[in-house]
């Protein structure tokens, strides 16, 4: 999470809940209507390997379908176009296969079958995505016209894109309006935001966004829904003007409670009287103390997990309970160092 576009996907899009009705929304209708989207969950960890192709994924579902199969659904944050991202994407797919492969205790002798993978790319640069959607894309241009009447000899395996640059990938993000109203809100930011105020781009979404407080509020509580208000309200005080800021948090207390309108003026202060970059730091510390200190806690110590079990596996019983007992700031310095850390152990060293 080097920038906020980073930390807002991954606080609203590797969440089980919204990503479900956002994957159903993207994936070809042959998968979407034979997955039981209400068991999507962010992936085993014993399926992830210490290996390179594995290290720095962004996000990795599993969902069952019929007689108790499992789909593998990657989930990768791209912010610009990368077309070597896809012979990135294939290596983790072959690394997942070879996994599931040893893990699997049902699977006969002599059997090589293996799981489904699909690869997902959010794309939110300025400009659409390029041609390149599959690996055979990255050949040569003689090579490729060599096998235009080969095609079996080049793996097609195909990328799901959402592309937030084209008209196409905002229709989509508008049918989530409803049943997932904050990757709704995440969409416009990420796709709109780039190039339009972020108060005009909330107050476009400014239904969707009281829906999706609400929404959080009964599922999951009103404590985590506090949490992903602040992700809003600190995405939006980071990347816009300090008007176009305190506009957008003033729309994003309207939209919710009295607890994120004090939030998002303590913030939305600090930014006209500090200037954007301590005023953010100062906002934030002002915000905690007014009551999400705890809920901030969760978020990292989520964050932190779910990093650490992405690039090094299971953890075991002594680091978890480590991490359970851990505050708000040793998470921090924790989360930072697993970023670029190269074994488990460097991340707790004293």
């Amino acid at each position: 999470m080097k920038e906020p576009h980073d930390r807002l996907f991954r606080a609203v899009f590797l969440r089980p809940l919204a990503a479900a009705h956002w994957l159903r929304a993207l994936l070809p209708a042959a998968i979407a209507t034979v997955a039981d989207w209400s068991t999507l969950a962010c992936a085993d960890s014993s399926l992830l390997t210490r290996s390179v192709a594995l290290r720095h994924l962004d996000g990795l579902f599993e969902v069952r379908v019929a007689e108790g199969e499992t789909i593998l659904v990657i989930v990768e944050h791209q912010s610009k176009y990368e077309p070597a991202s896809l012979l990135r994407l294939h290596e983790v797919t072959s690394a997942l296969w070879r996994r599931a492969r040893q893990g699997d205790r049902r699977r006969t002798r002599g059997s090589a079958e293996i799981p489904l993978v699909v690869p997902v790319i959010l794309h939110t640069g300025p400009r659409a995505w390029g041609p390149v959607r599959e690996v055979g894309g990255l050949l040569t241009p003689v090579l490729r016209a060599a096998c235009r009447n080969a095609p079996r000899l080049v793996s097609h395996q195909p990328l799901i894109l959402h592309d937030l640059a084209t008209r196409e990938g905002m229709e989509i993000a508008g049918t989530l309006s409803r049943d997932a109203p904050l990757i709704h809100c995440a969409c416009a930011l990420l796709g709109y935001g780039r190039h339009q105020p972020v108060d005009r781009v909330l107050h476009r979404v400014r239904e969707s966004l009281a829906r999706a407080w609400r929404d959080a509020v009964v599922r999951t509580g009103h404590e985590d829904a506090l949490v992903m208000m602040s992700v809003l309200v600190e995405y939006v005080l980071t990347v816009g003007t300090p008007v176009a800021a305190q506009r957008a948090a003033e729309i994003l207390a309207a939209a919710t409670t009295e607890e994120v309108h004090t939030m998002a003026e303590t913030m939305a202060e600090y930014l006209r009287r500090e200037g954007m970059k301590e005023g953010l730091e100062k906002g934030i510390e002002k915000g905690i103390e007014k009551g999400i200190e705890k809920g901030r806690a969760d978020t990292l110590r989520e964050n932190l997990l779910l990093s650490l079990e992405t690039r090094f596996g299971d953890l075991g019983a002594a680091t978890r309970s480590r991490i359970a007992a851990a505050d708000a700031a040793t998470l921090d310095v924790w989360f930072r160092r697993a970023l670029a850390a190269d074994t488990l152990g460097a991340v707790f060293v004293e």
